[in-house]
C-alpha cells in the first residue's frame, strides 16, 4: 500500500502530528510540507517506508493538505481545529449561580423570620430602674 497516513487526523494549532507512509524509492529524502511551507523532513528507509513529526505551525483552523515528497508526492487531509473553552465559562458560571443562591437563601430566611419578638419587651433587664441610687 502507498500512501500517507498521519497519527491524528485532528490536531489543536501548532499541535504535532506523525506522518508516515510508504512508496518512496528506498533511501530517499521526504519533505514533509502543510499547505506547501515546511513542516519536517525525514529519509526513507530501504522499502521505501518513513515516519516523521510534522509540525504545522503555520495553518489557520479548518482542513489543509499534507504532502510527503519524496520522487511521487504523497497527500493526506488534516483538520485544525480549536477546543471549546465551555469548560472555564461553565466553571464560572456555577460559581456565580451557587453564590446567588445562597444569597437568596439568606434573604429569604430574614423575610421569613417572625418579626414579633421586637414589639415585646425581651426582660425586666433591659428596664430603667429608678432604685440604683438608693442605699439601704
Amino acid at each position: 500500500m502507498h500512501g500517507l497516513e498521519l497519527s491524528d487526523p485532528a490536531v489543536t494549532p501548532g499541535a504535532l502530528v506523525t506522518a508516515s507512509g510508504s512508496g518512496c524509492p528506498p533511501g530517499a529524502g521526504v519533505a514533509l510540507s502543510v499547505e506547501g511551507v515546511r513542516a519536517g523532513e525525514t529519509r526513507a528507509d530501504g522499502a521505501g517506508a518513513f515516519e516523521a513529526p510534522v509540525s504545522p505551525v503555520v495553518a489557520d483552523v479548518g482542513r489543509h493538505q499534507v504532502s510527503a515528497e519524496c520522487g511521487p508526492i504523497l497527500t493526506a487531509p488534516l483538520d485544525i481545529v480549536l477546543v471549546s473553552q465551555a469548560t472555564g465559562s461553565t466553571a464560572t458560571s456555577v460559581v456565580i449561580v451557587f453564590f446567588l443562591l445562597i444569597g437568596l437563601l439568606i434573604y429569604r430566611r430574614r423575610l421569613l423570620t417572625p418579626q414579633s419578638y421586637r414589639a415585646q419587651p425581651q426582660s425586666d433587664l433591659e428596664q430603667p430602674q429608678s432604685d440604683l441610687g438608693e442605699r439601704s
